[in-house]
């Protein structure tokens, strides 16, 4: 998806020059000309892609939907857009470099390279660092399929161009996911959340453990992803018609995330159509169609949709196999994207509450107004409130030894709480009842 901004975006416009900048100083021994506005920022003839979702490469038998949603910056005042082969991104972009002349003019393009591959990668750069990105930006021409010089201007003995450039997304996204996959490995959590229709199924349900959520999960685990949860970590306290119908838009999936302390989510649903492969034959033909949706917790989202075709004269054993086909042919893009929405989210903050156990307003307003005693605390936000379960939202970023013993130590009117679970950015606490223990 090409997009063209008319109108300007200071930050994308920053990066670009100051990553040219440095590229020339370090790299060419000339150096670039920034352009500045009344403000003083950076000039934002560099323009930047917002299709976050983008093309995805195709697999075998694979059709690959493309999302794109605005606000992402809200600095741009009008944009249009126009189709890209598969797997690409263009962006127009400048380039600049000192002095005139066929080797001023290599030297511009090489920084507009340089530019418009910085302005791709800034989504993914965790806490906006693109020095992780360092050996990339060194050499962005793996990453180009393609530039068209659209023009060559001359001002006050600089030599600026300006390019359109075609990117091959497919190869950042996998160059990009593999610096990122470390980063975030052992600190972001994921959920996956399939709905599944089986052998006699008349309808989609979230499974616990299915096919397809077993493969997913142990893909996203076996790239060294340490915090993975399934279904059955969110059945015991989601109703699960009401669970499906959440999972159906990203501002649903969003809330279940914060409401899990989550960072993202594979979300999607899978079924086989069985039907007799010709007339009159006993081989059935069964077709597999596998949608995912994988969504970043503030930012980022991706899909993937792949088909499979078995043949088989057992309805059963036909429609597993299917399945594990489908799942084989996106197993390869869902850890590159899992990771990267997470980088473009950022790993969450704070902490997650949930409390189980009866406890009505008065004893809610109670653990809130201890919540505001914790030094370090800050706003607490109740997420989600059930008749048993109550999750709340702290803004937190101590140790998490001292909030958890601020919360339990004490004795409420008429009940307390006990520590069931305590692990990095999640507290699980039981009500108990002081009669109870009489």
């Amino acid at each position: 998806m090409t997009l063209f901004f008319n109108g300007h975006d200071a930050s994308a416009a920053s990066v670009g020059c100051i990553m040219a900048h440095e590229h020339a100083g370090h790299s060419h021994n000339y150096v670039t000309k920034h352009v500045h506005h009344t403000d003083g920022a950076c000039s934002a003839r560099s323009l930047r892609l917002s299709c976050v979702a983008g093309p995805l490469r195709v697999v075998a038998g694979a059709v690959v939907l493309v999302f794109i949603y605005g606000g992402v910056f809200p600095q741009c005042r009008e944009c249009w857009a126009s189709e890209d082969p598969p797997g690409g991104a263009t962006l127009r972009v400048e380039g600049t470099a000192e002095g005139t002349g066929a080797e001023a003019v290599r030297a511009a393009d090489e920084n507009g390279l340089l530019a418009a591959l910085g302005l791709y990668l800034e989504r993914y750069a965790l806490n906006g660092d693109l020095s992780l990105f360092q050996k990339l930006l060194e050499t962005p021409r793996p990453y180009v399929r393609s530039f068209e010089r659209l023009e060559t201007d001359i001002e006050s003995g600089v030599t600026i161009v300006t390019l359109r450039v075609s990117l091959d997304e497919d190869a950042i996204r996998h160059a990009a996911a593999s610096i990122v996959l470390p980063h975030v490995a052992t600190q972001a959590r994921f959920l996956v959340l399939i709905a599944q229709r089986d052998v006699g199924d008349a309808q989609l349900k979230v499974t616990r453990a299915g096919i397809v959520e077993k493969s997913l999960v142990r893909a996203l685990r076996e790239a060294g992803l340490a915090d993975v949860r399934g279904a059955a970590a969110i059945l015991e306290e989601y109703d699960e018609a009401a669970l499906v119908a959440q999972l159906a838009d990203d501002g649903g999936i969003r809330q279940l995330l914060r409401e899990n302390a989550a960072d993202s989510a594979i979300v999607g649903r899978a079924y086989v159509q069985s039907e007799l492969a010709s007339e009159g034959s006993n081989l059935l033909e069964h077709h597999a169609i596998l949608e995912l949706r994988i969504v970043g917790a503030l930012e980022g989202a991706h899909t993937l949709r792949a088909e499979a075709k078995v043949l088989s004269n057992e309805l059963e054993r036909g429609t597993e196999t299917a399945l594990h086909d489908v799942c084989d042919k996106v197993r390869g893009e869902v850890v590159p994207l899992s990771a990267l929405t997470v980088a473009e989210s950022g790993l969450g903050t704070g902490v997650l509450l949930v409390i189980r156990g009866p406890l009505d307003a008065k004893g809610r307003d109670a653990v809130l107004d201890r919540l505001k005693g914790v030094p370090g605390a800050g706003e607490a936000e109740v997420l989600r409130e059930t008749q048993d379960i109550l999750r709340v939202h702290v803004s937190y970023t101590g140790d998490i030894a001292p909030l958890y013993r601020h919360l339990t130590w004490d004795p409420y009117q008429g009940f307390r709480l006990s520590a069931k679970q305590v692990v990095a950015r999640e507290i699980r606490l039981e009500v108990i009842a002081l009669q109870d223990e009489k």
